[in-house]
């Protein structure tokens, strides 16, 4: 794959790279959202037919559980990927060259998941934002681009994560250049 890369003149390269990249990212961003829409419809539709009082302990219930479930995911099987996912992204991107691990990607999206879809009060920019631009890291590292040269990938995917959760393109590359 890197043969075929290399054969492609610079100047379209550059454009198709970071449009895959874009692609990638916004994949991930949007299945994000449906996993997290879908579990939250099936536990909190389901908790919105009870009681008052069934009500207040389970939702007390739920939030406990995921939110243990996910921490407990983050920090034993890769601290990596706990907290918001910004600043995790923002020193891959200039420690790790750019470099994000794939089960990194993974454990924030499963970890994401439950905690927003358990009521968890955090917004879903974070996650995306890290997710994006770990998977368009990944994904230039099965193009073959070598590890030093993540840093674009990481950055173009950040970007797209970020304007497909909040829909806003301009206002998220402004925060990658201000940010990353």
């Amino acid at each position: 794959m890197r043969r075929f890369l290399e054969k492609i003149p610079e100047r379209i390269r550059l454009p198709a790279l970071t449009a895959l990249y874009g692609l990638s990212s916004g994949l991930i961003a949007v299945a994000f959202m449906l996993s997290v829409n879908k579990l939250f419809g099936l536990v909190w539709h389901r908790l919105a037919s009870l009681n008052t009082v069934d009500f207040v302990l389970a939702s007390f219930a739920v939030i406990t559980l995921s939110s243990i479930a996910s921490g407990l995911l983050m920090t034993k099987v890769r601290p990596d990927a706990a907290g918001s996912g910004i600043p995790q992204l923002k020193a891959a991107y200039w420690k790790d060259l750019g470099a994000v691990s794939f089960l990194a990607v993974l454990v924030k999206f499963i970890g994401g998941i439950l905690a927003l879809a358990g009521g968890a009060s955090l917004g879903r920019e974070g996650p995306t934002v890290f997710m994006a631009g770990g998977l368009s890291s990944n994904v230039a590292g099965w193009l073959g681009i070598p590890y030093r040269r993540r840093r674009h990938a990481a950055a173009s995917g950040a970007a797209a994560g970020l304007a497909a959760a909040v829909n806003t393109p301009l206002a998220a590359i402004s925060f990658v250049l201000e940010e990353i």
